[in-house]
Formats: structure tokens, C-alpha cells, sequence
């Protein structure tokens, strides 16, 4: 199971803070405790500081495996802040985010993930877009049409050298879509873990639950049935207790092998 630790965001107010603040110890910390907690991997972005996102993305990095030795989920628009940070990456196999369907995104990224030894997250989308609510156009509607765009991105990315082990899909739920989502958003999990048996299937639980009332507790029961649709890695808070407890379960109840020693703790995530 892949567990990305999802805390080091600039979209995080307390990774947000300490980005501003130039507090390296404040990521240090949040590095530490996410691998404390069980996650296999650290997401790092600095998405919303458009300006000089390359360099404090290099600057979080540089905290993050400072503290941690936890492989990085590395997600930035700009490519040659993906070709600066693939090469800054020390420890382990990094999983490249955010690459879709978008010919010239992908065109630009195409000679960096050739050759880079990186896993890639790959969206179910043709591009990464904001949601709605947001003034964004809309991501996939159907899972007709994310498993569809699945196929041509492992197509595409088998012929740029990934092995099928280092592809995982993320069906792309839109954000904060909620209950009016879920549905087809585990449809599109038991589709893709259907036809693509090798590659492992992200799901992100805040990402249909975010800004809504109960979030957390519709989190853990969408976590707990997106792992029995077929779901092999998450993106989530692994300081989120409960949340993981709720993984930890539903991996002894659907992994063949995990049986009871998934509840004994993070160490058995791994």
C-alpha cells in the first residue's frame, strides 16, 4: 500500500505558515511526524506561490529529506521546476504528480520521465483543472471516460520507459463533489483495478469531502469502501488518526495476506 502523506502543501495553513515564515523546522517536523504515523511517501508542493514556487519547492524538499528518508509525491506545474526537483531528490523512488492527458504538458514532460527513474501519478483526466465552484471547466464525468483516458496515459507512459509498477492512477474526483461523486468515483476505482490489474489506483478521501459538514466522518467510511473497490495506494493526513485506523481495517478485511497484522500499527502500512 502506498501512503502519501499529503501535510506538506502550501495549500496546508500550517505548511502555508512556515513556507512564509522560512520556518525549515516547521517542515522538518511535519516530515517526521507524517513518517512517524505510517506514511510510505511525502507529498511536497508549493503550488500557490506562483511567483518563486521552483524555489521554495526546492527549499521544501530540502527540509522534507533533512528529516525524513521517506521517497517524495512531487507536484508542480512548471517542468523545469520538475527537472530541478527530480534531480534534487535523494532518497528512494519519487512518484512525479500531476501528469494527464495534456499534449503539451505531457510533450514537455515526456524527455524529463524518460529519463528520470520516477513512479508517476497520473490523473484520469485530459487536464488538471479547478474545480467549479471555482470557476474551473468540469474533469471526466464518467467512468466510461476516465477509464478511457486511463488507457491512453498508460499507453503513452509505457512508451516512455514506466514500468507498470511505477504507473498509479487517480481517477481524478473532482474536489469537494462530495456524496454527488462517490459513486462514480468508486465505480471508476472497480473499473481501472479491473483492466489494469498491475498498476495501483490512488484515491484522496478530502478530495471529495473538502469544506463539507462531517467531512472526517465521510472521509473514513469513503476510504473504507474505496480500499474494497480496489484502491492499492491514498493521499491523505496520515496525523489524521482515525483515518488511518480506518485504513488499517479495511486492509486486514480486503488484502489477502494482510490479515489482523494491518491493525498492530503503522509500521504494518508499509
Amino acid at each position: 500500500m502506498v501512503i502519501i502523506g499529503d501535510r506538506i502543501s502550501a495549500s496546508n495553513p500550517q505548511a502555508r505558515e512556515a513556507m512564509e515564515r522560512g520556518d525549515r523546522e516547521g517542515i522538518m517536523a511535519l516530515a517526521r511526524a507524517q513518517e512517524r504515523a505510517g506514511a510510505t511517501h511525502l507529498y511536497v508542493s508549493a503550488g500557490l506561490f506562483h511567483f518563486d514556487e521552483a524555489a521554495r519547492m526546492l527549499w521544501l524538499m530540502d527540509a522534507a529529506q533533512d528529516a525524513s528518508r521517506l521517497p517524495l509525491c512531487i507536484d508542480t506545474p512548471s517542468p523545469h521546476a520538475v527537472a530541478a526537483a527530480l534531480r534534487a531528490h535523494r532518497h528512494g523512488k519519487p512518484i512525479l504528480a500531476g501528469v494527464t492527458l495534456d499534449e503539451k504538458r505531457l510533450s514537455a514532460l515526456a524527455p524529463i520521465i524518460r529519463d528520470a527513474n520516477c513512479a508517476v501519478l497520473a490523473a484520469c483526466a485530459k487536464e488538471m483543472r479547478q474545480p467549479a465552484a471555482m470557476g474551473g471547466k468540469p474533469l471526466p464525468a464518467g467512468a466510461d471516460e476516465r477509464v478511457h483516458i486511463a488507457r491512453e496515459l498508460v499507453s503513452d507512459l509505457a512508451s516512455l520507459g514506466v514500468a507498470r509498477e511505477d504507473v498509479i492512477l487517480d481517477p481524478a474526483s473532482p474536489l469537494g463533489e462530495g456524496p454527488r461523486a462517490f459513486p462514480e468515483a468508486l465505480e471508476t476505482i472497480r473499473r481501472l483495478r479491473a483492466e489494469f490489474p498491475t498498476h495501483r489506483i490512488l484515491f484522496s478521501p478530502s478530495r471529495l469531502t473538502a469544506n463539507m459538514e462531517h467531512g472526517a466522518r465521510l472521509e473514513r467510511a469513503a476510504l473504507a469502501m474505496a480500499v474494497e473497490a480496489g484502491a492499492r495506494a491514498v493521499m491523505l493526513d496520515p496525523l489524521d488518526t482515525e483515518l488511518m485506523e480506518t485504513l488499517r481495517a479495511a486492509r486486514a478485511l480486503v488484502e489477502p495476506g494482510a490479515g489482523a497484522g494491518a491493525l498492530d500499527g503503522p509500521a504494518a502500512l508499509a
